[in-house]
């Protein structure tokens, strides 16, 4: 390995590509052979112009920061080794030093930011409001993007596989039941409805489903008016020396309530 420079926290050198890995901490784009062989004809000819960034994992191994593409290209322009700046910093540094590079380089699809937030979000403890700094966007943008949690692991496929718009997939977050929601974007994508279609559908689902719900709380809520009324009573009579005695009885049907009232009054 020949050192050119050092300045500061880091150096560039000349680094055998053999001793470059990826770092599998960091989810990054796959580029096709297509994409690389514009760059691999241009490192041919002129080398590499801006030198990757890696760190050092061991005494004899870097890992790669930023530059998967310029490292594929000069394997594929049959290079030897590559121009690097070694940045001295930890592993969760270098997560955090190839995301904002990448962020910055690449167009990602909203299940990639997904996966890259949740990942910066469990991991470094990043809050919404550093994602939204990070990721340039408002923070009611990331908690729109984190609803999308909501869908199961095969679902998450199915929004990748079929292309599914941002939009949509949001929508059907409205639809609280998961295997309901799973059933209506598989409608979504054998119907292949547009963002106004799937949403009548899913306000055809949504809405008699919320009115049962409204319902069985409303139901729930009576309830409790009635429990209260009864409660109240009681205190009333225990005020004015009456002492009841009460037996309250519950299953899964009903709730019976004992009363015995005393005819003598407690002075």
């Amino acid at each position: 390995m020949a050192e050119i420079k050092v300045r500061g926290e880091c150096r560039i050198a000349i680094i055998p590509i053999y001793k470059i890995s990826e770092n599998i901490s960091v989810p990054t784009r796959t580029y096709t052979k297509q994409q690389i062989i514009p760059l691999a004809e241009s490192i041919s000819h002129n080398g590499i112009l801006q030198p990757l960034i890696v760190r050092k994992s061991t005494s004899y191994s870097y890992e790669l920061i930023s530059g998967k593409r310029r490292l594929q290209a000069a394997v594929m322009a049959g290079k030897k080794d590559v121009p690097c700046i070694v940045l001295h910093c930890t592993k969760n540094q270098s997560v955090i030093y190839s995301l904002t590079e990448n962020i910055q380089r690449h167009n990602y699809t909203y299940l990639e930011l997904l996966q890259i937030m949740n990942d910066l979000k469990s991991r470094y403890d990043y809050t919404t409001e550093k994602l939204s700094e990070l990721f340039d966007k408002r923070e009611y943008e990331i908690d729109n993007l984190f609803k999308l949690n909501l869908y199961s692991s095969s679902d998450i496929i199915k929004l990748s596989k079929y292309q599914i718009p941002f939009e949509t997939a949001e929508l059907l977050t409205e639809i609280e039941n998961v295997s309901l929601r799973s059933k209506i974007l598989d409608r979504i994508i054998s119907e292949k409805l547009n963002f106004e279609s799937a949403k009548r559908l899913v306000k055809s689902v949504v809405l008699p489903y919320n009115e049962d719900r409204e319902n069985e709380k409303f139901i729930i809520k009576d309830f409790r008016i009635f429990h209260n009324s009864i409660n109240k009573i009681l205190q009333t009579m225990k005020r004015f020396g009456i002492d009841p005695l009460e037996e309250v009885l519950e299953n899964d049907d009903y709730i019976r309530y004992t009363i015995r009232i005393p005819k003598r009054v407690n002075k």
